[in-house]
């Protein structure tokens, strides 16, 4: 008995139209593996009537664009009405063995809010596929919210740009009215800044005598404490973002500046 639908199909076969089908066939075997199954080449031209092709078990019809059978390829339309899913094993090594064969990026591969790590490319001949393969299964239920959670607009993050960074900052003890010199006797090279943790405070520890110098008010949570080129100052900087200028020539040590700029440190 004949069956309706041939051994090797489906009851939905993708045909596409492409101008030079004889070399599209060739481009779809380097770039995904395709197996040729049959082509019909136009009497007195190399352009084919019809083609078929098998890429994982599916089968692509294809044929030459024709004038006579109103038929036109993505190029000579400008465009594509729609595209072509490819599921493969491994989506990351199939974009790449595309690309390398000629298509043309138009996503890069990224794992979808759906389940599948997907890419898109472009082939030399106009049509688009999306590549893809399975990673994560989930209910019908979780796909819904993740697409909701997904069309939500992103939260604006405060501004704090340079005109913000500019007017925070604060000139405590200026230049000319800091010491010339150092106004102590302690080793300038062996004083400590150590963070107290969540207090928004660092002491200055003399390394020399185990002695605390002082204790300064900084930024929230420092993270990070640096000298200086000439080690005469300490800038501290933490999670708020707040900059402080320490000079270690003073008796005690004490903040000399201030600045809040848009970043943190951790």
């Amino acid at each position: 008995m004949v069956k309706p639908i041939p051994d090797g199909y489906t009851a939905v076969t993708p045909y596409i139209i492409v101008d030079g089908a004889a070399q599209a066939i060739e481009f779809y075997k380097k770039a995904f593996g395709a197996e040729e199954v049959m082509r019909l080449p136009l009497p007195g031209t190399d352009r084919l009537g019809h083609a078929e092709i098998s890429i994982g078990g599916a089968h692509i019809m294809m044929s030459d664009a024709s004038p006579q059978w109103g038929t036109k390829d993505p190029k000579a339309l400008g465009g594509v009405t729609g595209s072509i899913s490819l599921y493969v094993a491994d989506v990351d090594a199939a974009f790449a063995r595309a690309v390398d064969a000629g298509a043309t990026p138009k996503m890069p591969v990224a794992d979808m809010f759906w389940g599948d790590r997907m890419g898109s490319v472009e082939d030399p001949f106009g049509h688009q596929w999306s590549i893809m393969s399975h990673t994560r299964d989930l209910t019908e239920a979780e796909i819904d919210a993740l697409a909701r959670y997904l069309q939500h607009p992103p939260p604006q993050p405060p501004e704090w740009g340079l005109p913000e960074m500019n007017a925070s900052w604060k000139l405590l003890v200026p230049p000319e009215k800091r010491p010339t010199a150092p106004q102590h006797k302690r080793n300038i090279e062996n004083l400590f800044a150590v963070t107290l943790r969540d207090s928004g405070e660092v002491a200055i520890i003399d390394g020399d005598t185990k002695e605390i110098v002082n204790i300064i008010k900084t930024g929230y949570a420092v993270h990070i404490s640096r000298p200086s080129a000439s080690a005469r100052y300490v800038f501290t900087i933490g999670r708020d973002g707040k900059i402080d200028m320490i000079d270690l020539w003073m008796s005690p040590p004490d903040r000399v500046a201030e600045i809040k700029i848009g970043l943190e440190a951790r």
